[in-house]
């Protein structure tokens, strides 16, 4: 196989738009799509088509004649690795020759987050375990706070992985995974890191148990926790004002602050009638807590405010408020000291991939 190392070019050409694909048939493909790439410069929407074309076809192989031109004659685009391997597969060509593909996207500067999750699957697929784990951490280095990487990267490290590579999809779960399947991702993840302490201490290695123990507590702790309840059958809402202006509601449950807005309670039922704010990582400075009744009736016209600070560290500190709402809201301010994050979070790389 021919190498996919690109070449630079120093002297920017203009595409060209109004060019057709060449004709290969009976011919080397290679040969006939690297001579035409050398002569021309097409759209990246020419090639996107021309790709496309093929592939309604099932033409993988002449797939994989154009994208390799592409790439030998400075063309290149993020989406042709991913596509590249993907044909190569088809066509059944050997697994390392995959993989260097797959690998190379990681030395391409317009590679991003998608690309590289995507990436990583097809390696994983393939039984690539240590390569597809390698591109799931360099995805997790450009959105930190995406718990992804993290998720798809455990069951690789506990197969293939170091201690290390444990403990770095591990902690990420327990501070990034708060999703739908969120109780179970985090309770996999402690056990992952529970039975590496476990085989550490075994094998008398006291020292890395500790700092794997230590890490976990880490993971674990929560720099602040709102929760509210109440009796009744009042909907109320809870709002976290935090120190970089962000608001933590129900329609703004991801901030900038750190912060998480996770359960959106309404009575009557007692296991229903809470809201539940928690940042892992969150800001020093001063925060607001909101209360407002939006709809029905609150037992006593109170609620119960818990706020804890630094949970599951040796700092925790826990205060109780009774929220006097019969005005229809009530506000509480406090202050976080010692707040683990110094840098607002990417909240657009928190939604959801479409």
């Amino acid at each position: 196989m021919e190498s996919v190392t690109e070449v630079t070019i120093d002297l920017p050409v203009e595409f060209e738009k109004n060019l057709d694909m060449p004709q290969v048939e009976g011919q080397d493909a290679a040969q006939v799509w690297n001579d035409f790439l050398k002569a021309h410069r097409p759209d990246p929407t020419l090639v996107r088509r021309w790709v496309m074309q093929l592939n309604s076809k099932k033409d993988h192989a002449q797939i994989i004649a154009l994208l390799q031109a592409a790439l030998l004659n400075g063309q290149s685009q993020p989406w042709m690795y991913e596509v590249l391997a993907l044909s190569m597969e088809i066509e059944g060509r050997p697994k390392d020759e995959i993989e260097r593909v797959v690998m190379s996207l990681n030395d391409f500067g317009g590679a991003d987050f998608t690309s590289m999750m995507v990436s990583g699957a097809y390696l994983t697929r393939m039984g690539r375990k240590e390569a597809a784990l390698k591109l799931y951490q360099q995805a997790s280095r450009m959105l930190p706070e995406r718990e992804e990487p993290y998720v798809l990267g455990l069951k690789l490290a506990r197969d293939a992985g170091t201690v290390e590579d444990i403990e770095w999809a591990a902690t990420g779960i327990l501070l990034n995974s708060w999703g739908d399947q969120s109780s179970q991702r985090q309770a996999a993840a402690e056990d992952a890191l529970l039975d590496r302490i476990r085989a550490l201490q075994r094998n008398g290695d006291l020292d890395a148990a500790t700092k794997v123990q230590e890490s976990l507590i880490q993971a674990r702790s929560r720099d602040l926790i709102v929760r509210l309840e109440w009796s009744g059958d009042a909907d109320l809402d809870l709002s976290v004002e935090e120190p970089t202006g962000s608001i933590c509601s129900f329609e703004e449950p991801v901030t900038q602050g750190g912060g998480q807005h996770l359960h959106d309670g309404i009575g009557p039922t007692r296991e229903n009638s809470y809201e539940l704010y928690i940042c892992p990582r969150g800001m020093s400075g001063n925060y607001r807590v909101i209360v407002k009744n939006a709809l029905g009736r609150v037992v006593g016209n109170r609620a119960s405010l818990t706020i804890i600070k630094h949970a599951g560290l040796p700092d925790q500190t826990e205060e109780r408020h009774s929220m006097n709402l019969e005005s229809g809201e009530a506000v509480v301010a406090f202050t976080l000291e010692n707040g683990r994050r110094t840098a607002p979070r990417i909240v657009m790389a928190l939604a959801p991939q479409q």
